[in-house]
């Protein structure tokens, strides 16, 4: 009796152990299945972006063809395009030129030439009411297919597409934007515009003040979000809920589209095995793409073989006992457990789908090949003109990938096996495509081949793809670093900044300031010049202490605030900074010596800032020099700016550089007023922007700033040190 327990708990602990393992097996695989179907759908979205981008610039090549393009060629063109397959989610492609007041007849006088009599109008008057006072305008004035109730509106009127047309404008390239709400259309009637500039044709645009200048109008595609994402699941995918968002919170308000029985982002999905979200970047835009899975994973035979085996399990384990408990003899034992215990695993394989772009077939009995029509033009070829055979076949090859192919085609045809191939070709005109090619064999009785078929698929959109999603990955890695570091030096700087201003000292100051004045008026004429003196100078510490404990905060916001990058023209904003020193101090002959337009991108406040930092900087140590003297300027090193502001001042010993960028540190003593915390509030916001700042200086003869802003996103400018008008005061 004690064997048969001892057997039972055996088998007992053996099948939990097989449970255990067997229900991690199906959860990776399910994971795994989980990751390849949301990719597959994120990949998909991309290249239909392609696509619909590809689609416009096709358009835009019309009005490049043409000085004006007329609404009849307008019609003809678009209704060569098919919309519902290969560009499904397209609603309408709308022309919408550039109008200005003093041009507006000429726009109503052509919808009239063309048997419209509906005006330009907007979302604020509606049809057929006066437009509200804009110095342009943006209404539709081609559209197809052609619907009445967009004619003539006014784009521009409506604020969800102001960001997108002025990026479009401003960078030359096509802009997403946000979310909008269609008219008279199924389901959540959701949709989006993009928008693709139209410039005319006489005109430069290589800069945005030449495009800006050289705007005819824009070509706007319209999308309806179910069409455009349904048509992604060509098979039901009942095991994954999926939402997309425009950018924002993940709210109502900014749900474009969802799959599913659950909405990723809205309901409490905490019970879900395996959830995905993703930042998805479109042309000047960006959505959020949230996945979960609706069960534990896809419907196969494998789903509940964790069940099965614990079944399994406790069936062998009672019959082990019942067979030890009959006495039977080991060897017969043995075999029956293996006869209970030997589940069979079904396997399941994923077929690749033919792509049915093209086919071909070679009889190779009869030496005939025959080819789609398909083929032909993925290799760039007149099927009427020119027969496709394996020496032109072979030709169109890269040269870098014939070596692969020839080695593949003489193993296949060697050993009767098929094979499966990425390479590339070189059409006639240059162009290269990438392709796979699949191909399968039949063999006769005496194992020799005799027919040949495969498929072809251009996939030069999905390998472009793919090295988009590389050069993501690479710059948000960098990114990542960036940060990073970032974050080490305010932690730093915060550490510093609590200790030195932990507790309120402001009460006291003032409290402090207020009793000392009280004393002066009050009690004044009681003390004597010692007396008074003595609260003066407490006046003009505390006062001193405030203004140290303003520039403490001020030093805080720069390492907490966030950076707003812009275009910023550092030659106009000291301009500005100097104008104000000179109204603060109109008695002083100061000359400023400045190069102009020297534009980079960073935070326009902090840089500002920086500025009046180290330009109050000269102006106070140039206050003893009779013939003060201020530069700003910028040297190119190694291909890059380097700015400097260098004045003829007090200068300083180069053996206290090192420390002069740090809170507190002053050079000077008291000769000149100064809490030494601004020299720390200025490389704190270079260090920010990705820069650095240096200084050089000798005692009595000034000092130079050399300071650094990041390439990335600045002007490419060489610029040369001319003298702007000197400003004295």
């Amino acid at each position: 009796m004690k064997a048969a327990y001892l057997v039972l708990l055996v088998a007992l602990l053996v099948t939990a152990v097989a449970g255990y393992y067997a229900h991690d097996l199906v959860r990776d695989k399910n994971k795994l299945h989980f990751d390849n179907a949301t990719r597959a759908i994120e990949t998909g979205l991309h290249e239909r972006m392609l696509r619909y981008i590809n689609l416009l610039e096709n358009v835009r090549a019309l009005f490049a063809a043409s000085e004006q393009v007329e609404r009849n060629e307008f019609h003809t063109y678009l209704s060569l395009i098919d919309f519902k397959l290969p560009y499904a989610g397209v609603l309408a492609i709308q022309y919408t030129p550039l109008i200005t007041p003093a041009n507006l007849p000429d726009f109503h006088a052509r919808l009239q030439a063309d048997g419209f009599s509906a005006k330009a109008w907007d979302l604020a008057g509606g049809r057929n009411k006066p437009l509200r006072n804009a110095r342009e305008y943006f209404p539709i004035e081609f559209i197809e297919p052609f619907n009445p109730l967009a004619q003539s509106f006014d784009v521009s009127s409506d604020p969800a597409n102001s960001r997108a047309m002025t990026e479009a404008r401003d960078t030359g390239r096509a802009s997403t934007s946000n979310k909008i709400t269609l008219i008279d259309m199924p389901h959540n009637q959701v949709g989006f515009l993009m928008f693709l500039p139209i410039y005319k044709n006489e005109m430069p645009h290589e800069t945005v003040s030449q495009r800006r200048l050289a705007l005819q109008g824009y070509l706007v595609g319209v999308f309806y979000m179910h069409d455009l994402v349904q048509v992604l699941f060509k098979k039901p995918q009942p095991n994954i809920n999926f939402a997309i968002y425009d950018e924002g919170p993940l709210n109502e308000q900014t749900l474009l589209y969802a799959y599913g029985k659950f909405i990723p982002g809205l309901n409490n999905l905490d019970a879900e095995p395996f959830q995905r979200s993703v930042i998805f970047d479109l042309p000047g835009h960006r959505w959020t793409l949230s996945f979960s899975s609706a069960n534990a994973g896809p419907p196969d035979p494998e789903k509940n073989l964790t069940l099965w085996i614990i079944i399994c399990g406790l069936l062998a384990s009672a019959l082990l006992f019942f067979i030890n408990w009959l006495h039977v003899d080991r060897r017969a034992l043995a075999e029956r457990l293996a006869a209970s215990l030997s589940v069979s695993e079904a396997s399941l394989a994923y077929a690749q789908q033919i792509a049915h772009l093209g086919n071909w077939e070679l009889d190779v009995d009869r030496n005939e090949l025959r080819c789609s029509d398909e083929i032909y033009r993925i290799f760039g070829l007149n099927p009427q003109q020119q027969d496709l055979n394996f020496d032109v076949f072979l030709n169109a090859v890269h040269p870098d990938d014939k070596a692969r192919v020839e080695t593949a085609i003489s193993e296949s045809v060697n050993h009767s096996l098929p094979y499966s191939i990425d390479y590339r070709i070189l059409l006639p005109n240059g162009n290269e495509r990438f392709i796979h090619e699949q191909v399968e064999l039949i063999t006769n009785e005496e194992g020799e081949i005799s027919w040949m078929a495969g498929t072809v698929h251009d996939i030069t959109e999905r390998k472009r793809a793919e090295q988009i999603v590389l050069e993501l990955n690479t710059e948000l890695e960098k990114r990542v670093l960036e940060r990073t570091q970032e974050l080490s030096l305010l932690n730093q700087e915060l550490e510093s900044f609590s200790y030195s201003v932990s507790h309120d000292l402001r009460a006291p100051l003032r409290g402090i300031n207020g009793f000392a004045q009280a004393l002066l008026e009050d009690y004044g004429n009681r003390l004597d010049e010692t007396g008074k003196d003595y609260l003066r100078r407490v006046q003009k510490g505390s006062q001193h202490m405030s203004q140290l404990i303003d520039d403490l905060l001020k030093l805080s916001r720069v390492v907490r605030s966030e950076i707003w990058y812009d275009k910023v023209n550092l030659s106009d904003l000291a301009q500005e900074v100097v104008a104000d020193l000179a109204k603060a101090q109109p008695d002083r002959q100061v000359e400023v010596i400045m190069t102009p337009d020297m534009r980079v991108k960073g935070d326009t406040r902090l840089l500002r800032l920086a500025l009046e930092n180290l330009l109050g900087n000269a102006w106070k140590f140039t206050e003893h020099r009779e013939h003060a003297k201020i530069e700003f300027g910028a040297t190119q090193q190694q291909g890059k700016p380097v700015f400097f502001i260098r004045d003829n001042g007090a200068g300083f010993d180069m053996a206290y550089a090192d420390k002069m960028f740090g809170a507190f540190q002053r050079l000077h003593g008291t000769e000149f007023e100064g809490t030494g915390i601004g020299l720390a509030t200025v490389q704190r916001i270079m260090h920010r922007h990705g820069g650095q700042i240096w200084a050089e200086g000798e005692p009595g003869r000034g000092a130079t700033f050399h300071f650094t802003l990041p390439s990335k996103g600045a002007h490419k400018t060489q610029y040369s040190h001319k003298q702007n008008k000197g400003i004295s005061a």
